[in-house]
């Protein structure tokens, strides 16, 4: 990763608003462009999407999604990862979602995956595309955020 980088940051719906709060901060305290489809898109209700605080207010709002939707999501997410330099996905469960950009990235664009995974670090398809991929694995946010610094691009 390097200055001035754009990063697609891919995770979940319940976590709309707990990973806007870090990305902020994130962004303020680093020089990368965190690309979060989810805040910019406009197909999509932000202020409802910011109301689902849990995996049955997730899933139950999936299910309202019409097939017309569901494809400009798609479309949409794909046009802005393919403008991007790496991809950051963060994990609290796995998600249907995460996992297809995380491929996405990968398999399609060819460009580093970096993963906030928790436990999920040690799984096959996670060690096996952030290697493949020159991106890395990660547990914890402070663990990403110490790598930024390692990478020097904290700023000044």
């Amino acid at each position: 990763m390097k200055k001035n980088d754009k990063i697609y940051l891919a995770h979940s719906v319940e976590l709309v608003n707990p990973v806007r709060r870090w990305e902020v901060n994130t962004e303020s305290k680093f020089r990368i462009d965190l690309i979060n489809p989810m805040r910019k898109n406009d197909f999509e209700n932000v202020d409802e999407i910011k109301s689902l605080t849990s995996r049955k207010k997730v899933v139950n709002y999936m299910q309202t999604l019409s097939t017309e939707i569901s494809e400009k999501i798609v479309k949409y997410d794909l046009e802005l990862l393919r403008k991007c330099d790496g991809l950051l996905a963060v994990f609290n469960s796995p998600s249907i979602g995460t996992s297809q950009e995380i491929f996405a990235a990968h398999y399609l664009y060819q460009i580093p995956v970096y993963v906030i995974c928790g436990d999920y670090t040690a799984h096959p398809w996670i060690q096996s595309i952030v290697k493949q991929s020159g991106g890395k694995a990660f547990r914890t946010k402070r663990q990403f955020t110490k790598y930024l610094d390692e990478q020097g691009l904290r700023r000044k």
